[in-house]
């Protein structure tokens, strides 16, 4: 059996035990192999778009002796899922947040999430736009990790799409062959106080929900934008870890380096730019000793 990075099997305990996957971007196929051997789904396409991942793959895939249950395509995005597939979870894993956003909506304009139940996605780096593309397509934000490996930090985010809505807007529940209320999505970190799947407006009262900045800072008196949010991660600010928080700590010695560098520059755009950055990075350190404060047991 394949064995995989801490960062991946976060991704692979995401999947829904039984699910059609497509993993795009899949390199060496590891993710696919793994949840075919471990029985977590039941079909897998892996596609890649340059020739060297995409012979590994092949390999990985023939090695294993998955061919008959894990497809290796070559192609661009999401352009590698056939209707044949009945693919209902796509894992988009390794890439920026930008570029993971553009394949999506390249996807979703070709009707290839038609039918795509669950996004699995995990951005080195741009979260915001994942989360920005989202909320604009009615996506429920589910569930939400941080982790480190190896010095780096990884966010991964799960999104659903409600049942009885699908892309082009027809009725489709059931069609996705995914269990909509198993353990292990119960088990996901979800902050929509108990709404059903099924009601058209879930996704649109869902994540303005998550947004509400009232629901998460009242108790500090601090206010922040919808923006800083799809960075800060809605779900992840409502249960802070160190690994969070680090994140943050390190994004602000960033930002404080850039402030320096700005302030070097005699250029009215770059103390512009500086009193701009400062901003954000107040109310970053406000966030960050909000999430310090102990929370109110409920009894």
């Amino acid at each position: 059996m394949v064995k995989l990075s801490k960062r991946l099997q976060c991704v692979a305990e995401f999947v829904t035990e039984g699910a059609r996957v497509a993993d795009i971007g899949s390199d060496h196929a590891l993710l696919p192999v793994y949840l075919r051997q471990t029985g977590r789904c039941r079909s897998a396409v892996a596609g890649e778009l340059n020739p060297g991942p995409y012979t590994a793959a092949l390999k990985q895939v023939q090695a294993a002796g998955l061919q008959a249950t894990v497809a290796v395509r070559r192609g661009n995005g999401l352009d590698v899922i056939e209707a044949a597939d009945e693919t209902d979870t796509v894992i988009i894993a390794g890439m920026g947040g930008v570029l993971i956003s553009e394949i999506l909506e390249a996807g979703r304009v070709k009707g290839k999430l038609a039918n795509v139940y669950k996004l699995i996605l995990q951005p080195n780096v741009g979260e915001f736009a994942v989360r920005r593309w989202l909320v604009a397509h009615n996506w429920l934000l589910k569930a939400e990790t941080i982790l480190e490996e190896d010095g780096k930090i990884y966010e991964i985010i799960q999104a659903v799409r409600e049942v009885g809505v699908s892309e082009a807007g027809m009725n489709d529940s059931g069609s996705t062959g995914v269990d909509n209320g198993t353990d292990a999505d119960n088990k996901t970190a979800d902050a929509h106080n108990g709404m059903r799947d099924g009601d058209p407006d879930t996704a649109q009262n869902g994540n303005r929900s998550l947004y509400d900045t009232g629901l998460i800072f009242d108790e500090c008196g601090i206010q922040v934008t919808q923006e800083l949010l799809y960075s800060l991660g809605p779900l992840l600010i409502r249960n802070p870890n160190e690994v969070w928080r680090k994140k943050w700590q390190l994004e602000l010695d960033k930002l404080e380096h850039i402030c320096q560098q700005l302030a070097q520059s005699g250029q009215q755009e770059s103390r512009e730019k500086e009193s701009t950055l400062r901003q954000e990075m107040n109310k970053i350190k406000e966030v960050l000793a909000c999430s310090h404060r102990d929370k109110p047991s409920s009894s």
